[in-house]
């Protein structure tokens, strides 16, 4: 079956289904030869040899199609699973993300800024989707949505909603009022805080305390700073004995939706709570035709 985004019965919120196809390699795809989309040298030219490669993704969860939704006004409500899907690949070598030096994870934030600005102009984007997962091989998907992803969309109503009451952004005044007892690293540009009420162990939030939308908008001393906080967090995760995952939460492409604070949730990977959009790699035809019984 095609990737398909498909709506609660109830609830306005969308699932992405996306199963994985193919069979499992005993070797790391992201060492092998691809032809690239783009790629950048250590002082971040497209030059080989590169330090920083984009792929396209091999098991992308969303499609170039033509995005329609069908159902609407029944309990099944679906529309293709519109967009476009990349890999980047954050080093040569064979090597997880917090063992980069913070050099090398600017020069991916670098990339990132390029690859999201160039998906922000393709058809039928509302949002993209930023997601780092603890792996072998250090590597981020960034991928575009039709819909702004529902976790995104409930901090959004909250955020306006909180703005009309305060005329003030509720992140801002956060910062402003947190305690120093949950503050993990304060920085010039940012703070790195686990907050209030965490819904799982070692919930982590990083916000610039400046009031910044979009990652887009992050200067290269920004950048730089942001990637030795993220080198330093995801270090001591594993030195705890977990792992990782984080997504960037920030105004999405909808002009309605557009002031917000932008921040980066950090989870370990087993929790998954970080993700924007429920991924599922089943199909309820299949899941059903797998537990059928006498």
């Amino acid at each position: 079956m095609k990737n398909e985004l498909r709506r609660d019965y109830f609830l306005d919120k969308w699932v992405l289904y996306s199963p994985i196809t193919g069979t499992k390699q005993e070797k790391c795809m992201l060492c092998e030869e691809t032809k690239p989309i783009f790629f950048v040298n250590s002082r971040g030219k497209q030059r080989e040899p590169w330090q920083v490669k984009v792929i396209e993704d091999p098991y992308p969860p969303t499609h170039p199609s033509r995005f329609k939704i069908e159902g609407l006004g029944t309990f099944f409500s679906k529309a293709p699973a519109h967009g476009y899907s990349e890999i980047v690949i954050e080093t040569p070598k064979h090597k997880p993300f917090h063992e980069l030096t913070t050099n090398q994870i600017s020069l991916c934030f670098y990339v990132y800024k390029k690859r999201i600005e160039e998906l922000k102009t393709r058809d039928k984007v509302e949002s993209v989707v930023v997601e780092k997962a603890y792996f072998d091989h250090s590597f981020t998907r960034i991928f575009t949505l039709p819909k702004v992803p529902d976790k995104l969309k409930d901090e959004l109503m909250e955020y306006n909603a909180y703005y009309k009451r305060k005329e003030e952004c509720m992140f801002c005044n956060l910062i402003k009022q947190e305690k120093e007892e949950r503050k993990v690293y304060e920085s010039k540009e940012f703070i790195v805080l686990a907050p209030y009420a965490s819904l799982s162990p070692y919930e982590t939030w990083i916000l610039p305390k400046k009031h910044i939308q979009r990652f887009t908008m992050l200067n290269d001393n920004q950048l730089y700073e942001l990637a030795e906080i993220l080198r330093n967090l995801t270090r001591k995760l594993v030195k705890l004995n977990l792992d990782y995952n984080f997504t960037f939460h920030e105004s999405p492409v909808a002009q309605k939706m557009q002031d917000f604070h932008f921040h980066i949730e950090l989870y370990p990977t087993w929790l998954q709570k970080s993700r924007n959009i429920t991924i599922n790699r089943i199909f309820p035809e299949r899941a059903a035709s797998d537990l059928r019984f006498k």
